[in-house]
């Protein structure tokens, strides 16, 4: 089968030597400085073609990591965003960003955040357009109310598309339990914001068709399984042991005001509780391949109060949990984490609670120097995907792929993939000073019960060194 590769675009990411103690971090792990000198940021996204968008919460820029540079231009600069609010620490401002899937031919950024005009103040949800700006602006949803607290605001892509975009109590408890209210919802919407005909309230009286699940006090933490689409939202309680990890099917309640932690009635428990306050500040699903193979498939939250990162492995169902343990002790306080399309773990961080974060950090796998290949998105067929490559800086990279309904798959003499018809290979690019390299590519329709491989030569003036294997989902056309 020959593989079409719709659209190269390759992008070196320089990242800072400045290496941060290790402590806490399980062993082979190295913590990473990126970029500093951030103002009061507040969550971030990254960009397929390997850019790092980070909201500044206070002063409404959406700034960009380039190459391990932070750019002097902002993306985007909101006027008339209010982020000083009463009470500091996330309750307004500018609050979540998410690119669409397609954004290679669709270049649309996604972006929750508080308005004032002068003389009230709401939260909006607006769609900016552009890939090195966003040079227009579409409001998708107005006038939502603002509360002094509990705005969250946090977006995320679904596997299929849709557009998940949690909602506070907004100071209103009680409209977390009343279905045509979006205070103290999920939201699930087509990329125009209208509702999707299978929402689970969909043409339902008195409920509103965008809604997805209800009953949420205060979310800072959206994170999907790209291979299922299973939604999970990290919640904060309200002091004490109530801080919540769920598991999120459609039409879930998540039960509050009426409880806090497990409800064990009519409502959707948690499928963890932390023992103590932590306040999560972010969640991502490690779709990695460059950590060791038990960190594939498991979530990590950002517990902004402790300034920890936390490991959850789930089970296999991704409905529960085996274990919830530290995964890195940074102290101070951490404001978001996100997986990279390199395979790294970043997250936003400052040495004591404040408004924002002011450094941008990542945690890598050190791999001894062998050369990685990470396949990061979503897998819908024609959407795009994300490859990221590590090695030798300056060296050339190539993509091998092939098709075949064998597991495991043969090797010719030279390590190269040959499995069922010939492979491609296809040029990517080079990796630069910073040892990366992000690409973004369609992906491939395979036939039925067929299964797409991968895997990159890096080749240096040392030679030629080959990554580890990576298969693709399989499609059934």
């Amino acid at each position: 089968m020959r593989v079409r590769l719709l659209r190269l675009i390759g992008l070196v990411f320089l990242v800072s030597a400045n290496l941060h103690a290790q402590g806490g971090l399980p062993p082979g792990f190295v913590d990473e400085l990126v970029v500093r000198r951030l103002d009061a940021a507040a969550t971030m996204t990254m960009a397929p073609d390997g850019r790092i968008f980070i909201a500044e919460r206070v002063s409404g820029r959406i700034r960009v990591v380039s190459e391990g540079e932070l750019e002097k231009t902002p993306y985007y600069h909101f006027t008339d965003v209010v982020g000083e609010l009463r009470v500091s620490h996330f309750h307004g401002g500018l609050l979540g960003m998410a690119f669409d899937p397609d954004f290679m031919t669709t270049p649309h950024l996604y972006v929750f955040y508080t308005k004032g005009d002068g003389v009230r103040q709401f939260n909006r949800l607006v769609r900016l357009t552009g890939v090195d700006s966003g040079g227009s602006l579409t409001v998708l949803i107005d006038n939502i109310r603002r509360g002094t607290v509990h705005q969250s605001g946090r977006l995320e892509f679904g596997a299929d598309g849709k557009l998940f975009v949690v909602i506070g109590d907004l100071q209103i408890p009680e409209e977390a339990q009343d279905p045509g209210a979006l205070a103290g919802k999920i939201l699930r919407l087509n990329t125009d914001a209208s509702a999707p005909p299978d929402n689970p309230f969909f043409g339902l009286d008195g409920h509103d068709p965008r809604v997805f699940a209800m009953g949420i006090r205060n979310a800072f933490g959206l994170a999907v399984d790209p291979t299922n689409g299973v939604l999970y939202e990290s919640e904060n309680g309200e002091g004490g042991p109530f801080d919540e990890l769920n598991f999120v099917p459609p039409g879930a309640n998540l039960g509050y005001p009426e409880c806090l932690g497990p409800c064990r009635r009519e409502f959707t428990d948690p499928i963890y509780t932390w023992k103590r306050e932590i306040a999560p500040a972010g969640l991502a699903y490690y779709d990695g391949d460059v950590f060791p193979s038990e960190y594939t498939g498991n979530l990590f939250a950002a517990g902004f109060l402790l300034g920890r990162i936390y490991r959850v492995e789930l089970s296999g169902d991704g409905k529960g949990i085996v274990s919830v343990s530290p995964f890195f002790d940074k102290g101070g306080a951490i404001y978001d984490v996100r997986v990279g399309h390199d395979g790294a773990l970043y997250y936003l961080a400052s040495s004591e609670l404040a408004d924002g974060a002011d450094e941008l950090w990542r945690i890598r796998y050190d791999t001894g120097g062998e050369p990685t290949l990470s396949y990061t998105g979503y897998s819908r067929p024609g959407s795009y995907v994300n490859l990221g490559v590590t090695g030798p800086p300056g060296s050339t990279v190539e993509l091998i792929s092939s098709t075949s309904r064998r597991s495991p798959p043969l090797e010719t003499p030279e390590g190269l993939l040959e499995v069922g018809e010939p492979s491609a290979r296809v040029p990517l690019g080079e990796i630069g000073s910073g040892g990366t390299l992000v690409v973004s590519t369609a992906v491939p329709l395979n036939s039925s019960g067929m299964i797409q491989y991968l895997q990159a030569v890096v080749t240096s003036e040392s030679g030629s060194r080959l990554t580890k294997l990576l298969v693709e989902p399989i499609y059934s056309e």
